[in-house]
């Protein structure tokens, strides 16, 4: 059930790279401008999943507020992905969460007293990870941050609680959009704190700075940032030799 060694990339080098979406990288952001290569890696991140995974033991949810990306998969349907949602509507939005609410407090009921992570759930039962990717989330975090407004129940708090305690459920996040400074009204302060796994396409400087959450940056990893290319990605990483943080990928490409 474990959602390891995701081939995404490769180094300068040629060196193939992969992603984990377990422990403190359950929930990733994806950010990039328009045409950067940002659908692409989805792509390539759910046909690594799919490819390297069993449908037994992931349970994939693809929502696009484009309505364009994930309807290729319609036809040719995987059999990880239970739900292919092409809409915007916010009633769709509040509906997607509720069930995920429902699903962790399923969860939470049949893990008291016997088990305290998806880990620990026996082969044997059948609960698989649930991987829930969002294309275009500013679409959602608007939607979101507009529900009590709306008289609704406060989604952005309902979202917190699916990101404060998902993780040891068996739920996973990947959240992509064009930007994050501007884009994530939907996400409380809490619920970014979260998202520790943060990856940058190319895009402005200082969105890719707040993106990464860094509070500084060396020259190289100010040139990286500058100059990135279309169909590169930017991970921050464990300081280097060079006192650097960043990590330079060139995204796979699947035809």
């Amino acid at each position: 059930r474990k959602l390891i060694s995701i081939p995404y990339g490769i180094d300068m080098e040629g060196k193939l790279l992969s992603i984990d979406f377990e422990n403190s990288n359950f929930a990733t952001f994806v950010c990039g401008a328009a045409r950067c290569g940002k659908s692409n890696l989805l792509h390539v991140l759910l046909t690594g999943i799919i490819k390297n995974i069993h449908p037994d033991d992931v349970e994939l949810w693809l929502v696009d507020f484009k309505m364009t990306e994930f309807s290729r998969y319609i036809n040719h349907l995987p059999p990880h992905v239970r739900y292919i949602i092409l809409d915007e509507s916010p009633e769709l939005v509040y509906d997607i969460i509720d069930k995920l609410t429902d699903i962790m407090a399923e969860r939470q009921n049949l893990f008291k007293g016997k088990w305290l992570k998806l880990d620990d759930v026996p082969k044997e039962q059948y609960m698989p990870a649930i991987l829930v990717m969002i294309d275009e989330f500013s679409v959602m975090a608007r939607i979101m941050a507009d529900s009590l407004v709306s008289g609704k129940d406060n989604y952005r708090i309902k979202l917190q609680m699916l990101l404060s305690k998902g993780a040891a459920l068996g739920l996973h996040f990947i959240f992509a959009s064009q930007g994050f400074a501007d884009e994530t009204a939907g996400l409380t302060s809490r619920s970014k704190k979260q998202i520790q796994q943060r990856i940058a396409m190319q895009i402005e400087y200082n969105e890719i700075k707040e993106t990464l959450d860094l509070k500084s940056a060396t020259d190289e990893d100010r040139k990286m940032m500058e100059e990135i290319q279309v169909h590169h990605a930017l991970l921050k990483t464990p300081i280097n030799d060079r006192g650097g943080h960043l990590l330079l990928a060139k995204v796979l490409h699947i035809s």
